[in-house]
């Protein structure tokens, strides 16, 4: 579980980290080849930078409670768009694949409000969630050596933490469960 400020920083820097020079179609390939949950990734490279770590038995319990949202609501919702696109391009067609966009990326805002919920920081090592899922996730070399060229200026472009950030994390560490 995490503060309040923590979980409503997280959505806008998640955005703002997915805008990033080659972070989205980075993310897209993860997601398409290597099946990776990229509002997960994002989430977890975010906690990477307030320095937030966790067990390696808490974060397979995180990620097996993250896999169900997925599974059931984004996997389906995107599915739908996906096969629409180029299929059906009538008059409220469009349309509707368009709502259903919106649902998807109003799902996404869903799970990372779940994610932030259910993340309990605890003691372990420390700026490496991220790699951690990838290596679990067992992605292609070229896929990781791209999330290590990528990310880590993405992030350094999100600039510095505000003093209020770091207020943020020593309480988010100290909060129980």
């Amino acid at each position: 579980m995490q503060d309040e400020t923590f979980s409503e920083m997280l959505w806008p820097d998640m955005l703002r980290l997915y805008a990033m020079p080659d972070v989205a179609p980075l993310c897209l390939s993860l997601q398409d080849e290597a099946d990776v949950d990229v509002p997960l990734l994002l989430f977890l490279v975010l906690a990477d930078r307030h320095q937030l770590g966790c067990s390696a038995a808490d974060l397979q319990t995180f990620l097996s409670a993250a896999s169900q949202w997925r599974e059931t609501v984004l996997r389906p919702l995107r599915d739908i768009r996906r096969a629409m696109k180029n299929a059906f391009d009538g008059e409220g067609e469009t349309a509707l694949r368009d709502e259903i966009k919106r649902l998807e990326l109003q799902a996404e805002k869903q799970h990372v409000a779940r994610l932030a919920r259910n993340f309990t920081p605890s003691d372990g090592a420390v700026g490496l969630l991220a790699r951690r899922y990838l290596t679990e996730r067992a992605i292609p070399a070229h896929l990781l050596h791209a999330f290590k060229d990528v990310f880590p200026p993405a992030v350094a472009a999100l600039g510095p933490m505000h003093s209020s950030d770091i207020i943020s994390m020593t309480s988010a560490r100290t909060i129980a469960p």
